[in-house]
């Protein structure tokens, strides 16, 4: 339902093509999305254009991905879709989306990312990750994890000649 202040295309990233090889995507964040009463839960919405016409996925903390149920629940404040990225790992991308209002534990607003992936006829898999998951440091209340994402192919000094690795950036 589209309402006042639902930011959407506050986050908004083409490109990449986790949910359908082949085809033009757009995904689209509306992180001010209300929910069963609750205010700025957020969603993601991504629209593949698969001739003759278009399809949509709308994807949520209380909805599914491929039959199984997205990791984590719509709180209000969330802000699913506050940013987006697409990651490029050996044969599977993911679409990774920042949650920075999710409450880990007690410790509210301290952030998260879910990530959908896909990749060599395989299926999805989600996972849903905190600062404490990924850098190893430990979760605060107002971190925002996730607030930012940025994503790209980078060639480390230690990378063989040829090999190209692509990195994920999440801001705090």
């Amino acid at each position: 339902v589209v309402e006042a202040g639902d930011h959407f295309g506050a986050a908004v990233i083409g490109a990449g093509a986790p949910f359908d090889v082949g085809n033009t995507q757009v995904t689209i964040g509306v992180p001010g999305e209300d929910s069963g009463g609750r205010r700025d839960v957020g969603t993601v919405v991504t629209i593949i254009d698969s001739e003759p016409d278009f399809a949509a996925t709308l994807l949520h903390q209380d909805g599914t991905y491929e039959g199984l149920a997205v990791p984590g629940s719509g709180e209000s404040g969330d802000r699913f879709g506050s940013s987006l990225a697409f990651w490029n790992r050996t044969r599977r991308s993911a679409l990774v989306v920042g949650v920075p209002g999710e409450d880990v534990g007690s410790d509210t607003d301290a952030g998260a990312l879910v990530s959908f992936e896909s990749g060599s006829g395989e299926p999805g898999s989600m996972t849903k990750s905190t600062e404490g998951d990924i850098v190893g440091g430990h979760v605060e209340a107002g971190d925002g994890f996730g607030t930012t994402l940025a994503s790209g192919f980078t060639q480390e000094s230690s990378d063989p000649p040829g090999a190209f690795g692509s990195r994920l950036v999440v801001g705090i």
